[in-house]
């Protein structure tokens, strides 16, 4: 299957709030710097009209550009392996193959903001990693369909589609067969236990800003977890309205106000 048309990304459409007004002025350029090398590495794995050996040239010379020395650099690189497999269109055989996946493309963002508040420890890591899997599984389900069609790229578990007895066409339907939507609520099902476990880490947070944006982002995964199992991510792309980020900030403000 050919790639067509990629689907694009923003800064406002992804999970990931790295570059929040929640976060002090004195962190705010390091994240930034940040997310513009992983927004230049995710624009060129999902470049549609780059072939895989140019998209892996180019991402190989990015690693080449980053600073040894620079804090930011080993999570950067985990960032690139996962970029490098999608680039490949990588498939993930069963669910524990999907969360290396996410522990490559999801966990080092989590992971450089604790570090740059200096709150990265086993206990926060651990946390910080269920929080950001969370939130790269609900953002492969609002994309499944997208991601097939434009780019070839599949991140639900082969093994959950086999057992079904589904083939990757089905991502190409407008809405999804009863046996596709068992497999999406046992994605959820998974995906809620991701963010029980997450639940704990705006307490671990010392800095009141990063504090406020983790809990108002363990409103938003469980918000959007809760809304892909009621809409179909095949007939649109579900997500927040605008009305309900603002709730979810909101509630992370409060919870994260009485520590």
């Amino acid at each position: 299957m050919e790639p067509t048309t990629a689907p694009q990304k923003t800064a406002n459409t992804e999970n990931f709030p790295v570059a929040s007004l929640m976060l002090s002025a004195r962190v705010r350029p390091d994240v930034l710097a940040f997310y513009r090398f992983a927004r230049q590495a995710d624009d060129i794995a999902d470049s549609p009209g780059l072939s895989k050996t140019e998209k892996l040239k180019r991402l190989k010379e990015l690693q080449k550009s980053l600073k040894e020395d620079d804090p930011a650099t080993p999570h950067l690189k985990d960032l690139l392996t996962a970029f490098t497999w999608d680039a490949e269109n990588r498939r993930y055989e069963t669910w524990d193959d999907l969360m290396i996946y996410c522990a490559h493309s999801a966990s080092p963002v989590g992971r450089f903001l604790l570090d740059l508040h200096n709150t990265l420890n086993e206990k926060t890591a651990k946390a910080s990693d269920a929080l950001c899997a969370a939130l790269q599984i609900t953002n492969h389900l609002q994309d499944c369909g997208p991601d097939y069609r434009s780019l070839n790229r599949v991140y639900l578990p082969s093994q959950w589609l086999d057992e079904a007895g589904l083939s990757l066409d089905c991502l190409e339907e407008t809405e999804s067969p009863r046996e596709l939507r068992r497999i999406l609520d046992r994605a959820l099902d998974k995906t809620d236990k991701l963010i029980a476990k997450a639940s704990p880490l705006p307490r671990m947070i010392d800095d009141f800003g990063l504090r406020i944006q983790a809990q108002a982002t363990v409103e938003a995964a469980r918000s959007l977890a809760q809304k892909l199992r009621t809409d179909d991510p095949l007939t649109h792309r579900v997500e927040l309205s605008f009305s309900h980020k603002l709730t979810c900030a909101m509630q992370g403000m409060m919870k994260g106000w009485f520590r």
